[in-house]
């Protein structure tokens, strides 16, 4: 340094190629993490392509001469259908799907109440999907089971939005959704990561597809959605309403809880949420339901004082109705939380019955 004539201009000329080594550095790792998030975009969409394969494999017959019945019906109720597949299913289960782009001016009950008595087969009123500029009407058989659903929100003290979000969906095969997301912090950017996690997901499980490559398509999406750290966990509850199995898949989310009679079992995972890390999966989890189990979903908010409690109100209010319980709960889960923090708090309660 001492005996360097043009010191300055030396360090000057190292530091701007310092920098300029930093670039191509950066440079290079954004186009990594780019090649990578689209790597594991198209892992989704192949797997969503493998996915629609299985779903046209589940169809066991076409049957022309139900879906030339099912056309007469409609005629006579004066309903325009570009398109009508009635169909057996692997599991010997009779569907039929309507595809229209004009209004159905028919009420769905009617509607129901005629192809059933047309095809000899009691049919549960439609699951209705928008796809573009078309509408799809896809009855199904009625199921064994239905569902008592109720769910409690509250935002964190001092926000106007619950950073908590959820959906529920009932598909044409008979199964029960319920997706669950909680958006990372609270307040309104929680709320946009958990609503676009939550819509995402049911738009795709209402497509048909599985939730592998839902879970893929989600988090590189979060990872790509903004510079700043965007996160979110996800709960989903698939409830076959035919046979009472239950699966729960969870990323990066707070425990589950099952009442059967007065006794209940935790679900937990240490899954990771999405938005983290690339490459992050659910845990799934299969119990088997009877008339009159419940299913308790949580967000982190209910569970941060513990899950004792909950499991002890559970029990001693198990004869209660979903919205009883769900009520008791988020408000217990609130008047708890005296450490001065604060938190969103989601509550559903899903009882499975039997009848009408």
């Amino acid at each position: 340094q001492n005996k360097c004539c043009k010191f300055s201009a030396l360090t000057a000329a190292v530091n701007q190629n310092y920098q300029s080594y930093l670039s191509h550095r950066q440079a290079a790792r954004m186009v990594e993490e780019a090649k990578q998030v689209s790597s594991e975009q198209l892992d989704g969409v192949a797997e969503m392509l493998c996915e629609i394969g299985e779903e046209v494999g589940t169809v066991s017959s076409l049957d022309d001469r139900r879906t030339a019945k099912v056309r007469t019906v409609l005629s006579n109720l004066n309903v325009d259908a570009d398109e009508i597949c009635c169909y057996t299913d692997m599991n010997e289960r009779t569907g039929v799907e309507i595809y229209t782009t004009a209004p159905v001016k028919v009420s769905e009950k009617l509607l129901c109440e005629n192809l059933s008595s047309a095809l000899d087969c009691e049919f549960d009123l439609p699951s209705v999907t928008e796809i573009g500029e078309r509408v799809k009407l896809s009855f199904f058989e009625m199921a064994r089971y239905h569902t008592e659903f109720h769910a409690e929100q509250y935002p964190a003290n001092g926000e106007q939005y619950c950073g908590d979000s959820y959906e529920t969906f009932l598909d044409s095969k008979g199964f029960f959704h319920l997706v669950l997301s909680d958006g990372m912090g609270s307040g309104g950017r929680a709320a946009v990561d958990s609503v676009m996690t939550c819509s995402f997901i049911l738009k795709l499980i209402k497509a048909g597809f599985g939730f592998e490559s839902a879970i893929k398509l989600i988090n590189s999406s979060l990872l790509v959605k903004a510079p700043d750290e965007s996160l979110a966990t996800i709960d989903i509850l698939r409830l076959d309403l035919y046979t009472g199995r239950a699966e729960v898949l969870k990323a990066g989310a707070a425990p589950t809880f099952i009442l059967k009679g007065s006794s209940v079992q935790k679900l937990e995972s240490d899954s990771l949420p999405v938005g983290i890390l690339k490459g992050v999966g659910f845990d799934r989890m299969d119990c088997k339901l009877s008339s009159g189990d419940l299913v308790l979903i949580v967000s982190d908010g209910v569970t941060a004082t513990g899950t004792d409690w909950i499991e002890a109100e559970l029990e001693m209010n198990a004869r209660k109705s979903s919205r009883e319980i769900a009520g008791r709960i988020a408000s217990e889960a609130r008047r708890r939380r005296i450490d001065g923090h604060s938190d969103d708090v989601t509550v559903a309660a899903i009882r499975l019955r039997t009848g009408d």
